[in-house]
């Protein structure tokens, strides 16, 4: 990832009072996966996923289930 530039982000800076906000709108379905997870893949998928990514071809956030 490092020699070849391709940044991997993650969340960070969240507060138990952002997490418990959060939850709560999951919860009143204000909010859900869908809104945010633009495909889910395999473990096994994870390589090709990153080649896509570095042409930048349009995902936002996969959900990746090992």
């Amino acid at each position: 990832m490092h020699y070849s530039e391709i940044k991997l982000i993650s969340t960070f800076h969240h507060t138990p009072r952002f997490i418990r906000e959060a939850l709560e709108a999951i919860k009143r379905n204000d909010i859900t996966a869908n809104d945010f997870v633009t495909e889910e893949i395999s473990l096994a998928d994870l390589p090709q996923a990153f080649e896509r990514m570095k042409s930048r071809s349009g995902e936002i956030k996969l959900a990746v289930r090992p």
